[in-house]
Order: C-alpha cells, then structure tokens, then sequence
C-alpha cells in the first residue's frame, strides 16, 4: 500500500465516522430511549456501526470487484448487487447488535431491557428494506462521485506530470552547451604555449577548467545569477582573445547593481558564440560583442550589439534554440528580437525579473 492510497483509506473512514456519526445522532435525538448514559451511549454506537460496517464491506467489494474502473453493463450489475447485499445487511445487523446490546447491559449493568433491534429495524418488512436500499444508494452515489473527482484529479495530475517531462527533455536538449570546437582549440592553443611561456598557460589552463566545471555544474538548473554568467563570459573572452589569433573582442557593460538578478545558464555564452562560431582565427578584422543590461519594470533587459557583424556571420541554429529554450523556460514572458544597425547587428532580449534571495 502506497503512502497516498494510505492517506485516502483514513480520509475514508474519517468521512465514515463523521458522516454516518452526524446522521445517526439525528436519528438518535428523534427517539425516546430509557435508560442513563451508558445505555444511551451503547445504542448510539450500534446505531453508528449499522451504517458503517454495511458500506465499508460494500466499499471492499467494490474494490475487490474493480466494479468502478468503469462504466460497463456489467460493472453496473456487480454494483447493484452490491448496493442490494448491503441494504439486506444493514436490515439484519441490528437484530445481531441488540441480542450483543443486551448481553453488555447485563454484564456492565445487570439491565438486559435494552434492545436496538426494533427500533431501528422495525420489522423485516418491505418498506424497510426499501428506506435501506435507499441508503445504501445514496451512499454509493456519494461514493462514487468522489472516486470519480479523485480519478479526475489523477489524470490532470499525471497529464501535469507528462507534459513538465517532456518540457524538461526539450530544455535537456536545449540546454546550452559550449561548442566543441572551442575546446579543442583552446587545449591545442594552451599546448602550443606551454614551452614558451608555463605560467600563462597554467592560468588558461584553469580558466579553461572553470568553464568547462561551470558548463557542466550549472547544467541541471534553469537559473544563475548574472555574476556567474558575467564572470564565465570574462574567462571564455580571455581564452578567445589569448590563445585565438582572432581580433573578436567580448565585453560586459554590466551595472554591479544587476549582478544578483538571475537568467539561464550559459545564455551570455552562448550568445557569444552566436558570433564566435563563424569568427575565424585568421581574420584580422576587428569585431565587438557587447552585452548592456538593464532594469526596466518588471523586466531584466539584454541588448547584445555584434559590431562589424552582418546577419550571415550570426548562427542562426544557435539563435533558434536559444528562442526555443527562453520560450520553454518563460512561455510568451520573455521577448527575443534581432535587427540589423548601422554598426552590425543587434539582439535584444527581455526576461521576466526574478530575484535571487540574498
């Protein structure tokens, strides 16, 4: 038995005790019963137990029988036969409790005179039988609606489930990952440099691991800080700039005011390669990346300007899964525009503004 399923079976018979409880005590305070307080109490507790135990077998069967799984004709049959043992056993039972009424009376208070068998069975009549059937019935009714809303509940519940899945295995695919090819170059570039020059090639060689320790660390969250991201895009610079023979420069105009706002993981990265994966190390042509960032309403506000880049030196995969991830991430909060300016191209990106707590 699962934890949930324990928990219904005590909210089951909570709902037993209180409802059938609330009910016998009208019928209790419409009756005129002699004795004191114990015998009243007795009688109130056999009247409790002629509700209960009927329905609570009922609810056995019903669930040794899988008759609510769902609505077939022969389902309906096995519930019928259910709901009409039930009423016969609710009219029968009290006979049972009176004969065991009076033997407590004798032994707790030598008093064999109380009896609940005719007052709340009367006579095994039809009538009878038909105010329990009727019941009985209401009960299932009851009963069934409620399992009906809690299955209800289920599948939404599963269908939440299965959709944040396959939200999560698109953001897994999606997630941002630095380019191989950017390692490769930076191992040989820092191999290259190690018989000239150890020292620098121990700094970019740790610069290197922290990018590499950060891209793989960060990877099962949504969300970083900006300080992270800045200090991430400062290494990738450094080891472009050092070990490249590229002219590409990255900088970060970014207010220390902003720094604790969060974004994803590897989004300044992999913005930077949107114009370093087709940068090549031989050109001479020098070419700007700079990320401005601001604070407007609710919004954390990107502005990416690739200066002397045209819209052919841009990865255009890349910038698609980007817009991708941002809309599984934001849905239709977070904004991504790209346009051409007189000194290159410009993205902008605007986030929805998140806090992260100090």
């Amino acid at each position: 038995m699962t934890l949930k399923q324990k928990n219904y079976n005590q909210i089951f018979w909570v709902l037993q005790l209180l409802g059938w409880g609330s009910f016998f005590l009208l019928v209790f305070l419409t009756l005129r019963t002699d004795g004191g307080i114990i015998e009243k109490t007795i009688f109130y507790i056999s009247m409790c137990i002629v509700g209960i135990l009927p329905t609570g077998l009922l609810r056995f069967y019903l669930k040794k029988t899988n008759s609510v799984a769902n609505f077939n004709f022969f389902n309906v049959f096995k519930i019928i036969v259910g709901v009409a043992l039930a009423a016969l056993l609710m009219i029968k039972l009290p006979r049972q409790l009176g004969r065991l009424s009076r033997f407590l009376m004798d032994v707790l208070l030598d008093n064999p005179n109380l009896d609940i068998s005719a007052p709340v069975a009367g006579e095994n009549s039809a009538p009878t039988y038909l105010g329990s059937l009727l019941l009985i019935f209401v009960w299932t009714v009851i009963y069934l609606t409620i399992k009906y809303f809690i299955r209800l509940n289920k599948i939404r519940a599963d269908k939440l489930q299965l959709k944040e899945s396959i939200k999560q295995a698109q953001l897994n695919t999606l997630r941002g990952h630095l380019n191989p090819d950017f390692i490769v170059n930076a191992l040989n570039g820092i191999k290259a440099l190690m018989p000239l020059d150890v020292s620098k090639s121990r700094s970019l060689l740790t610069q290197l691991s922290e990018v590499l320790r950060y891209s793989l660390t960060k990877n099962n969250v949504n969300k970083v800080s900006l300080k992270d991201e800045v200090e991430l895009v400062e290494n990738y610079a450094n080891l472009i700039k050092t070990i490249s023979e590229s002219k590409l420069d990255i900088r970060c105009n970014i207010e220390q005011r902003l720094l604790h706002h969060e974004i994803p993981p590897m989004l300044l990265v992999n913005l930077c390669e949107v114009g370093t994966k087709s940068d090549s190390p031989k050109s001479k042509e020098q070419k700007n990346i700079i990320f401005h960032v601001d604070k407007i309403s609710n919004f954390l506000k990107l502005r990416i300007e690739y200066n002397d880049f045209t819209e052919s030196n841009l990865d255009t995969v890349l910038m698609k899964r980007i817009k991708q991830r941002l809309k599984l991430l934001y849905k239709t909060s977070a904004e991504f525009k790209k346009r051409s300016t007189d000194s290159g191209v410009q993205i902008k990106i605007n986030l929805p503004l998140i806090v992260q707590n100090q």
